[in-house]
């Protein structure tokens, strides 16, 4: 859809888009979000919502709220992306036009050509040769983000249950950390892909007693933990 360029303001920084993650699964749903909120839905509730705004809203306030309930606003997609800065915000320090950045943030960092930052959703890049890689910052982010939380040691074991692209990153971070990795999706596709990266074993979902599965797997002493990225 052809869209205005996004206004630029005192603390962002408007980015020129050179690569923008696509997560199947995530875009999927957040449109089939978007197209369940249509007009025929929840009318009495929108009614009402409108009439008791009549009188706390003056005309614009009440026009944007029809437009908003009725006929749903533009749903942006994306939430990771790589890029250069093509123009600062007069309060951004850190960043100027011309560095290469990677960039996160649902509402921001979207599918398009050009994206307006705000200054602290984003990092610089020393090595351009890097940006498509950076582009995935934002899952990988997240798949950092469950090992900590996670406290794991080396040669500790855990069981990563969901091996899509944010599950794949979680295993491979935690076999690099020197931990066994017991991975576990009911996709044959996933399981495979995750055995080629080299975990220490895979699981089907829907295997039978696969409690005791994964005691055999641990020499009866059980996963140390258990990282859940499937919904």
């Amino acid at each position: 859809k052809e869209v205005c360029e996004p206004a630029l303001n005192d603390h962002s920084m408007l980015v020129s888009v050179y690569h923008s993650l696509i997560i199947p699964e995530t875009e999927h749903s957040a449109i089939s979000n978007s197209e369940k909120e249509t007009i025929f839905k929840n009318i009495p509730e929108k009614i009402k919502m409108i009439f008791n705004s009549i009188s706390t809203k003056n005309i614009e306030g009440l026009t944007d709220l029809v437009k908003k309930n009725f006929y749903g606003e533009i749903k942006s997609l994306g939430h990771s992306c790589s890029g250069k800065v093509i123009a600062v915000g007069k309060k951004v320090t850190k960043f100027r036009p011309g560095d290469y950045v990677a960039c996160s943030g649902n509402g921001f960092a979207n599918h398009a050509d050009i994206v307006c930052i705000p200054e602290k959703f984003a990092v610089k890049l020393k090595n351009k040769s890097l940006l498509q890689e950076a582009s995935f910052i934002a899952i990988g982010a997240l798949a950092f983000d469950n090992i900590k939380k996670a406290h794991l040691q080396i040669g500790q074991t855990v069981c990563v249950i969901g091996l899509d692209l944010l599950g794949q990153l979680t295993a491979q971070i935690a076999r690099l950390s020197g931990c066994k990795v017991i991975a576990i999706d009911d996709n044959e596709f996933n399981l495979k892909k995750a055995s080629n990266f080299g975990v220490t074993a895979t699981l089907h979902l829907n295997t039978e007693n696969i409690e005791q599965q994964v005691s055999y797997l641990t020499n009866h002493d059980g996963a140390d933990c258990t990282i859940i990225t499937k919904h």
